[in-house]
Order: structure tokens, then sequence, then C-alpha cells
């Protein structure tokens, strides 16, 4: 039987930071606001990469995504406790998807490219059924 999970305690608490003076605070963790991590990231890095079966993932790819995600943001309204999409808003990550894929063909490392519509409908339909299992 496995131990659980230790409950991570971060350096300063979002709320502790904002009283000593911080306007926008971003963590780790998904339990508060800004959660910066590679949990948004790597979603969509992954799938873009895996649909054209890339060699590797390069810097550019890995770095493609955030001008989207930025946008992403900023369409819905940024704001102190929004300043990057969420775990919960799934339609980030096709779109996230189709940029690395397109910028992995690019850079010369896919080895089954595709159009951009085509990796967006086959990662929206990935991850619409993924998140249907969830979901029951």
């Amino acid at each position: 039987m496995s131990s659980p999970a230790p409950i991570l305690v971060p350096e300063i608490y979002p709320h502790a930071a904002k009283e000593a003076g911080a306007y926008i605070v971003a963590t780790g963790r998904g339990d508060f606001p800004n959660q910066v991590n590679n949990s948004v990231g790597f979603p969509g890095i992954l799938k873009g990469a895996l649909l054209v079966r890339a060699k590797k993932i390069t810097d550019a790819m890995a770095n493609h995504r955030r001008p989207f995600a930025r946008g992403f943001a900023e369409k819905k309204g940024i704001h102190p406790e929004y300043i990057i999409p969420t775990m919960e808003e799934a339609d980030v990550f096709p779109q996230e998807a189709a940029d690395v894929a397109m910028q992995a063909i690019a850079d010369g490392v896919a080895r089954a490219p595709t159009t951009r519509a085509a990796i967006h409908e086959h990662a929206r339909a990935d991850i619409q059924q993924s998140r249907g299992l969830l979901d029951h």
C-alpha cells in the first residue's frame, strides 16, 4: 500500500503575498488562481508532438504555445485572478496541440506532417473523449 502524497506547502501563500503588497500572484498549485506550471502547457505540447510523430520536442515547439495561451487569456479578460488559462478550459489544448504540431513541421522534426485543421480536430476529439471518461 502506498502512502498518501505529501501536501506541498508554498514558501508564501497567495493571500499572504497579496497582504504584503503583491498585485498579481501566480503559483504552481492548482488550488489557487493563476496556476503557472507545466500542467497547462504539457497536454498541448505532448499531443501536438505525438500527432505529427515528432522526433523530439524543440525549444521552439515548447515556446510556441506561450503567445497562444496569453492571447486566450486576454480574450477572456485578464485580471489579477486570471492571467493564464486553467486546466478546466479544455478548448485551449487542441489549439496548443495544433500550434505545436505546426512548429514541429516547421522545425523539420515531424515524421507525419499533416494540416493544422486535422491536428486540431484529432486533438479536440481525443480530449473530449478523455474528459468524458472522467465525467462518468
